[in-house]
């Protein structure tokens, strides 16, 4: 995939420098097969600044021979700002860490790159492979002593990361991933929290007073409170996945139906959020949050 990238980029600056190259000579440019360029001339045809006519490059292939039309400026030196380079370095580290989408190795290579162009200050800070490994270590000998962690949590949605205090109660494998299986104090009920996304860890000198038993990890908890909660996308990591029974987009914010173990923890997350959750249903709900604002208006005034 990422090779594929790499031509992409190299060869549509060539054919628009090159016009009127037949198939047979542009897989003879790049060492690939002929059906390989056409592969690649279709994903040309798919690229552009938008989805309608005008704003996708425009290539003709007539018996063999290529032309293009509309390169769209794409075939210039992509300049990106700060900010653009700081996010595609962050979406390239994501993608170092599911080796099943992509060649970890090609991808690193591209990070390097990314990364000498960026000004020291403008680097990203991510969890390491080895800092992941820590962390599971640690969450294992946590889970064997019986103690409790001290976090702070990344969900990969949420504007900031977050403190924790988690009993760590199971670990389990899933899409290349190591999660945790944890109560959560702040949210008064189990979590799954994925160890690579764990900033920060501290074992505490704290006995864990929360039972499970093995059987509540297929049905973990039976005095659920449906919730229906209208949120912006950003939020949505402060909702355990498992939790969500159904999501819709309404004007650009999403709407899910979950389940929640407390409604102080609801009402507690949308008066941090400062607007960006807001409580349909239930009623009690609102009527929390109202009583939660004025009592902390009352202690700050």
């Amino acid at each position: 995939m990422v090779r594929d990238v790499e031509l992409l980029i190299e060869m549509l600056p060539w054919l628009n420098s090159h016009p009127g190259r037949s198939v047979a000579e542009v897989a003879k440019e790049f060492n690939i097969s002929q059906s390989h360029v056409y592969l690649l001339l279709n994903l040309l045809r798919e690229t552009g600044i938008g989805l309608y006519y005008g704003e996708q490059i425009e290539i003709t292939i007539e018996d063999d021979w290529i032309q293009v039309n509309e390169a769209l400026n794409l075939d210039r030196p992509v300049r990106m700002n700060s900010l653009q380079a700081t996010t595609l370095l962050a979406g390239l580290t994501f993608l170092e860490q599911m080796p099943a989408l992509a060649e970890s190795s090609e991808v690193s290579v591209l990070i390097e790159k990314v990364s000498e162009a960026l000004a020291p200050q403008q680097a990203v800070e991510v969890v390491t492979p080895e800092r992941e490994r820590d962390n599971v270590v640690a969450l294992k000998n946590a889970i064997a002593n019986n103690v409790c962690v001290e976090i702070e949590y990344s969900s990969g949605t949420a504007t900031g990361a977050s403190q924790r205090m988690i009993e760590p109660k199971l670990l389990s494998a899933r899409d290349n991933r190591t999660y945790v299986r944890a109560y959560c104090h702040e949210a008064s009920a189990l979590r799954s929290f994925r160890a690579d996304r764990i900033t920060t860890l501290r074992v505490l000198d704290v006995v864990q007073h929360v039972e499970v038993a093995p059987e509540a990890f297929v049905d973990e908890y039976q005095n659920w409170i449906p919730v229906e909660v209208r949120l912006s996308r950003e939020y949505l990591g402060d909702f355990d996945q498992s939790t969500v029974t159904n999501m819709k987009d309404i004007d650009g914010l999403l709407q899910i139906s979950a389940r929640v173990a407390s409604l102080a923890w609801l009402a507690s997350i949308t008066l941090s959020a400062g607007g960006g959750i807001e409580i349909v249903e239930p009623a009690d709900a609102r009527e929390l949050v109202q009583q939660m604002a004025f009592q902390w208006a009352a202690q700050n005034s």
